[in-house]
C-alpha cells in the first residue's frame, strides 16, 4: 500500500514538473516575434525586437493625414459671377480613412497640417492666406470696371476662390479636426496599445504666421509630462535631458509615446528636423543619415517612375545584419488642374501595393501615402516580419 501511495505521488509530481515545463515555454512562445499572417494591424509593433531603431523600421505613413473630409467636397473652388467652374475638393482630399481608422489599420507616421484659427489649432491641406490675399487682390480688381464692379457689390464677383480647406472629423462636417482632438486621439490609442509608436510630423501652413507657437507650445508642453498610465512614461517622447532629439531611438525606448518630427522645431524647442527640399536627396534627423523622395508635383506616370528607381536604390535585404540609413519616401503627388492625389494614387498604388513589390525580409523606411487602405498599410507593415 505504501508502495502504491509513492508511485502515484511520484507520477503527480512528475506531471506537475511536465505542466510547469509546458507554461515556461508557452510563456517563451509568446514572447516570440508573431508571423506576419498573425499580426495585427491595430498592435503589429509589439512583436518587433526592442532593440530595433525607428529608422530600421517599415512605416505605413499618410501624407497630409487628416484630408478624408472637408466642405468642398461638395462645392466648388473657382466660381464666375457666383457659378462654379471647377471644382479643386479632388486637389485638396488626400485620404478616405479618418485618423482613428487609419491607427486600427496599422499606419503610424503621420503628417499633420494646420492653420492657426480662432485660437485653436484646425487641420488643413494648404494655405488659406495665400487664398485670402488672391480674393482681396481681385476686389481691387474689380474697381477698375463697373461691371465687375456691380457684380461684387451684389455679392457674385467675377472670379472668387473659396478659402476653406480646413479638415473634419465626418462627412457631415460638423466638427472641425483640431489639434487638440488629435493629440487626445493619439493619447487613447497609446494607452490601449502600449507597444505601438508613433511619429507625428507637424507642419505649419501659414507661411509667415507665428500665432500657432504659443499653441502648439502649449498643448506639447502639457505631453511632456502627462504620463501614460499603461507605461509609465509621458507621451511625448524626449531625450534625458534634452527636448531635441540628437540619437536616433530604440523600439523599447519609445513604445506607447509618440515622436516629433517638425519642420520649424527651432521655433518649438522640441523633437526633431529634417529638410526635406521638393526633390529626392539626403539630409539627417536624430543624428542619422535620412535618403527622403519628395517630389509632389508630378504627374502619375512621372511619380510611379522615380517612386520605382527610389526604392531600387534604397532597399536592401536586412540580413540580421543593421540598417546604414534611414528613408523617407513620399508616394503621394498633385498637378492642380491635370493629376488630383487620387488620381495619382491608383497609378503609383497599381504598382507599389501589387502582390510581390513590397517583400518581406527588405528594408524599404518610412511611407507616406494618399488614400490608404488597411491592405495598403499591411502590405507595408508586414515587410518587417
Amino acid at each position: 500500500m505504501k508502495k502504491d501511495i509513492k508511485s502515484i505521488i511520484s507520477i503527480l509530481l512528475s506531471v506537475l514538473m511536465v505542466l510547469s515545463s509546458c507554461g515556461v515555454s508557452a510563456s517563451a512562445a509568446e514572447k516570440q516575434v508573431p508571423a506576419a499572417a498573425n499580426a495585427s494591424a491595430a498592435d503589429w509593433m509589439q512583436g518587433l525586437d526592442d532593440n530595433k531603431k525607428l529608422s530600421e523600421i517599415n512605416l505605413p505613413g499618410t501624407h497630409d493625414s487628416a484630408m478624408a473630409y472637408g466642405k468642398n467636397g461638395t462645392g466648388n473652388y473657382v466660381r464666375i459671377f457666383g457659378i462654379p467652374v471647377m471644382g479643386t475638393w479632388q486637389y485638396a482630399r488626400t485620404q478616405c480613412l479618418t485618423l482613428e481608422q487609419q491607427l486600427n489599420a496599422g499606419v503610424r507616421f503621420f503628417d499633420l497640417r494646420f492653420s492657426s484659427k480662432s485660437d485653436e489649432l484646425r487641420l488643413c491641406h494648404g494655405n488659406m492666406n495665400d487664398v485670402k490675399k488672391v480674393n482681396l487682390i481681385l476686389a481691387y480688381v474689380y474697381l477698375l470696371h463697373p461691371l465687375m464692379f456691380f457684380a461684387a457689390v451684389i455679392g457674385l464677383p467675377f472670379v472668387n476662390l473659396d478659402t476653406e480647406f480646413y479638415a473634419y472629423e465626418d462627412e457631415a462636417c460638423t466638427e472641425p479636426t483640431t489639434m487638440q482632438t488629435v493629440l487626445e486621439l493619439v493619447k487613447t490609442f497609446l494607452r490601449e496599445y502600449p507597444g505601438e509608436t508613433l511619429v507625428l510630423k507637424l507642419k505649419n501652413e501659414n507661411g509667415e504666421n507665428t500665432a500657432y507657437v504659443p499653441l502648439l507650445k502649449q498643448v506639447l508642453e502639457e505631453l511632456k509630462t502627462e504620463v501614460n498610465p499603461s507605461t509609465g512614461k509621458p507621451y511625448l517622447y524626449l531625450e534625458q535631458g534634452s527636448d531635441i532629439y540628437t540619437k536616433m531611438p530604440t523600439l523599447s525606448q519609445v513604445r506607447g509615446q509618440f515622436v516629433l518630427l517638425y519642420p520649424e522645431y527651432e521655433e518649438i524647442g522640441m523633437g526633431g528636423n529634417i529638410e526635406m527640399p521638393n526633390d529626392t536627396g539626403e539630409g539627417s534627423y536624430s543624428g542619422e543619415k535620412f535618403h527622403y523622395h519628395n517630389h509632389w508635383d508630378i504627374t502619375g506616370e512621372e511619380k510611379l517612375a522615380e517612386v520605382k528607381d527610389y526604392l531600387q536604390h534604397v532597399s536592401r535585404v536586412r540580413d540580421g545584419k543593421t540598417v546604414p540609413y534611414g528613408s523617407i519616401i513620399h508616394t503621394s503627388s498633385n498637378v492642380v488642374m491635370k493629376d488630383s492625389p487620387e488620381a495619382i494614387e491608383k497609378t503609383v498604388g497599381a504598382w507599389l501595393y501589387a502582390k510581390g513589390t513590397l517583400q518581406r525580409g527588405y528594408f524599404y523606411g518610412w511611407f507616406l501615402c494618399d488614400f490608404v487602405t488597411a491592405e495598403k498599410s499591411a502590405a507595408i507593415w508586414k515587410t518587417n516580419f
